[in-house]
């Protein structure tokens, strides 16, 4: 794309988000408990890098990724209406996404116009409402059809799209929706237990899977302690080299008696024709009381590769993970975004974060990066330090409809990286981003 087109889409996205503000909330039919609702969502994203890919990203990819724009449009409606002794509710949307220029990502390059308009969400579900078994309101809730799931923080399911590539918007990531899925699900207070069934859209390409399986929680009434538990039975049809594979994974959440102090972590085992393995620790402690209320964290995340030199096969197979937060579960935005995916990855990960206002809000990430085994994808590298990364975020919500962010991140290559792309400057990034819904 030439430089003029790229700059008319950034002024085409500045001006979407200047008038966006004039649009409010509409509620099309509202009587006794029946409602329905329209919705709204325009997202657009301008992303400015230089020496992408350590500088190397003509040589390594075979086009210039450092400048391009994202939009996305995503509109339907929402429905309840009360009967049965609950409440019958439903969703319908349809999702436009679309990339200016070539992405980081590597995977729009050669695409003609990467662009898609598909049905996002599409289901229809049952809660059960008050006094159901004597268990509370809606404690019990049913669902089907196309609509988004998350398990924990998201490490193993939460993203059940395929974006980037002929759909466009990789990094704005939009498409969440399960294509085809049903959950059931208990939820008492205390204790959730939920079963269901799960199956991706990918983009063109993509691997087509399928997930069942169930997860429980139970929060303690005191001590601040939350424990968790999943099982996953998950079926690739379309990666014979990967194989049917299940994964257990146990997590705990605690809020200690120590004001401002917690633990996270989680565990994870992948079996049958997997042998990988993952785990992650954190500890973070929030200062209350204290001018910008600053609440400092340290993780540390294991997510095992393959060792060449065996017959097992012990990489830790992503599934569907997806972005919760910051850092949760793409590591950095740089590195968990472009070049490395969650798997043959160890890293340190250090957090600030800051509450300037009610609206405004800073993030300081530093991580550091180790490869599990001394490869990538499967091609051999000279050892195991993958790069150093420092990221600055602000998100500002400027009114109860429009949030807009502003990211700068700084990624130094280690041995592994230079090896693996031919590229040694520090890659250096730049986004801004914006929102509204209603």
């Amino acid at each position: 794309m030439a430089s003029g087109s790229l700059n008319k889409s950034v002024l085409l996205l500045s001006l979407l988000f200047v008038g966006g503000t004039a649009v409010a909330d509409f509620s099309i039919y509202d009587v006794d408990d029946t409602r329905i609702d329209l919705q709204l969502d325009l997202t657009g994203a301008v992303f400015q890098n230089k020496d992408a890919w350590f500088g190397a990203d003509e040589d390594f990819l075979g086009a210039d990724v450092n400048n391009w724009v994202e939009q996305a449009i995503e509109f339907g409606f929402a429905a309840e209406t009360g009967i049965w002794g609950g409440t019958l509710f439903g969703e319908l949307t349809a999702l436009q996404t679309r990339t200016y220029s070539d992405d980081a990502s590597g995977l729009g390059i050669g695409v003609t116009d990467a662009s898609d308009f598909l049905m996002e969400q599409g289901y229809v579900g049952w809660k059960s409402g008050e006094g159901f078994l004597g268990l509370g309101a809606d404690a019990l809730t049913l669902k089907a059809g196309r609509f988004d799931y998350n398990i924990g923080t998201g490490l193993l399911v939460n993203d059940g799209g395929g974006d980037g590539g002929d759909r466009g918007g990789w990094y704005i990531g939009m498409r969440k929706a399960f294509r085809t899925a049903f959950l059931a699900s208990l939820d008492t207070g205390p204790l959730m237990v939920e079963g269901f069934y799960l199956e991706n859209q990918p983009r063109q390409g993509g691997v087509t899977g399928t997930i069942s399986g169930g997860n429980l929680e139970y929060e303690f009434e005191s001590g601040g302690l939350t424990l968790g538990g999943s099982y996953l039975d998950v079926q690739d049809p379309d990666a014979p080299d990967f194989g049917d594979f299940n994964t257990v994974s146990l997590r705990v959440s605690w809020k200690t008696p120590v004001q401002g102090l917690s633990f996270d972590g989680e565990v994870v085992q992948q079996g049958k024709s997997a042998d990988g393995e993952a785990f992650w620790l954190s500890a973070g402690y929030k200062w209350e009381n204290t001018t910008w209320s600053p609440a400092l964290s340290y993780r540390y995340a294991h997510l095992s590769g393959d060792d060449q030199n065996t017959t097992a096969d012990e990489r830790f197979r992503t599934i569907a993970y997806g972005f919760t937060d910051y850092g949760t579960w793409y590591q950095g935005e740089i590195a968990g975004t472009y070049p490395l995916e969650n798997s043959n990855l160890n890293s340190h990960l250090v957090r600030l974060h800051l509450s300037a206002t009610q609206d405004i809000t800073f993030n300081v990430l530093y991580y550091k990066f180790f490869l599990d085994q001394e490869q990538i994808f499967g091609d051999p590298v000279a050892g195991t330090d993958f790069g150093d990364e420092l990221d600055l975020a602000m998100d500002w919500a400027i009114n109860d409809n429009l949030f807009v962010i502003f990211t700068l991140g700084w990624l130094k290559p280690g041995e592994a990286a230079i090896d693996w792309t031919g590229g040694d400057k520090d890659w250096l990034y730049s986004m801004a981003y914006a929102t509204y819904s209603f």
